[in-house]
């Protein structure tokens, strides 16, 4: 799938998003976090993310823990209004690391977000990120995440 000129190997398909949309994450039985394995360098991850609901500008909704192979972390909040936002939410983002990718899905058109990351560590390997959900209510979905070397 190609999102905002960027090629993802995504698992969830945007045929979902009419149905995550609909139900919420209570009927999805959401995780509040999950650890993806990563084993790779990068200077940059991309981010395809959203949230099911808004938040407080500036609320912190959800957080990825980049874990490195010699056992270091790097955090990354998620601010609402910054780095993310609703899937109905148009508004531009107030950073200049996220940009805004509409898709159209059964005729109506919902709001993702392209969040890059830089690296501070592009050296050394990172083994995985754990993605944190920080607010339940808002409903973090991330529905792909790419390196860029």
């Amino acid at each position: 799938e190609s999102f905002g000129g960027l090629l993802f190997n995504s698992r969830i398909a945007p045929q979902s998003l009419p149905y995550i949309k609909r139900s919420g994450l209570k009927q999805l039985n959401a995780p509040i976090n999950i650890t993806v394995a990563l084993r790779k360098r990068a200077k940059n991850l991309i981010f395809l993310q959203s949230c099911i609901a808004s938040a407080e500008q500036n609320a912190r909704v959800a957080s990825y823990i980049i874990r490195y192979s010699d056992g270091k972390t790097s955090e990354v909040d998620l601010r609402y209004g910054k780095e993310i936002r609703s899937m109905d939410d148009k508004s531009e983002s107030n950073s200049l690391s996220t940009k805004l990718v509409p898709v159209e899905v059964e005729g109506e058109k919902i709001y993702l977000r392209q969040y890059q990351w830089n690296n501070p560590r592009p050296e050394i390997v990172m083994e995985s990120i754990e993605i944190i959900s920080r607010d339940p209510f808002a409903g973090l979905i991330v529905f792909a995440i790419a390196g860029v070397e």
